[in-house]
């Protein structure tokens, strides 16, 4: 479903796509931050993306975690920009790719609401490789975050009656 917002672009770029999943391998969290953070993702793997490349989408249940795998083979991120790409408003090298719009902050975004789920998120980057974004979501995380929001829920009942 996610997919089909980004097809027009990829479509534009040659680009093919393939998705591998587990059956099992889907985060129960509030859609609106799983989204915001999976579609974060998959933008920048389309827009940075070379022409007539792929992007991979793994998503993956293994030993107590869900792991999402986003890849393109494009523009490269260097090792330096690397500790600073989740810094709100950064772009790395954004003179080098000027008809790529965008304004740093969506994987500030990301960043901040995978450390509110707790979350952990990696880039890794190599020419010939291509950028690979890993979000590893820890199930004990997963279910004591949904205990929390249950809570918060209560709580406010309870205050609004």
């Amino acid at each position: 479903d996610m997919w089909e917002r980004f097809r027009k672009d990829s479509a534009k770029q040659l680009l093919s796509v393939h998705i591998t999943a587990n059956s099992d391998a889907d985060v129960i969290l509030e859609p609106y931050y799983r989204d915001l953070i999976i579609e974060n993702l998959i933008s920048n793997a389309v827009k940075y993306a070379s022409e007539n490349t792929a992007i991979d989408i793994v998503m993956t249940k293994n030993k107590g975690e869900i792991t999402y795998q986003i890849k393109n083979q494009g523009i490269v991120i260097p090792p330096a920009d690397l500790e600073t790409i989740f810094n709100p408003f950064y772009r790395s090298n954004p003179l080098h790719h000027k008809a790529i719009q965008g304004n740093g902050l969506g994987l500030s975004i990301v960043k901040k609401v995978s450390d509110l789920l707790g979350a952990k998120i990696t880039v890794s980057s190599d020419a010939g490789v291509g950028t690979v974004f890993t979000l590893v979501f820890w199930l004990f995380a997963i279910e004591w975050i949904n205990g929390f929001e249950s809570c918060i829920l209560l709580y406010y009942i309870s205050f609004s009656s």
